[in-house]
């Protein structure tokens, strides 16, 4: 290990939904990051600080995704959270310069506030201990 265990740092949005990070060009088989998945990358890596890790350490993500989850009417907002962690984890891992295989658990959670005028989000990155790796 290089430096601190573990880093927390806020990125004053949420990511964008799943459906939005992909764009499919059907002519050419390709798979492209949209425009909005790539602005939304560069500015986790702006509010990341900077860390140095040894590229072989194991990670766990810990991700809280705060905004207003509910209408007015008191239902839950028809917004869920799976994938949304996915594209943070990858501009992380890119800003580490290390391979998203090296992540070995991760959590994400919403937590609601009503108050909220602009979501947020808040990562947590830990360098962890495995035991159950046999190599």
């Amino acid at each position: 290990m290089l430096g601190k265990p573990s880093i927390e740092f806020k990125v004053p949005f949420i990511p964008p939904s799943a459906n939005k990070i992909y764009w499919i060009n059907y002519n050419e088989r390709r798979v492209y990051l949209s425009e909005e998945a790539r602005n939304f990358k560069t500015a986790v890596k702006s509010f990341m600080p900077l860390w140095e890790v040894d590229p072989s350490v194991y990670l766990r993500f810990d991700i809280s995704i705060y905004d207003n989850w509910y209408t007015k009417e008191g239902s839950v907002r028809k917004r869920d959270i799976q994938n949304l962690d996915k594209i943070i984890i990858d501009a992380c891992c890119e800003r580490l310069g290390i391979g998203d295989e090296r992540v070995w658990e991760r959590t994400i959670r919403k937590l609601s506030d009503d108050k909220l005028k602009d979501g947020f989000t808040v990562v947590k990155i830990e360098i962890m201990e495995v035991n159950n790796v046999s190599r």
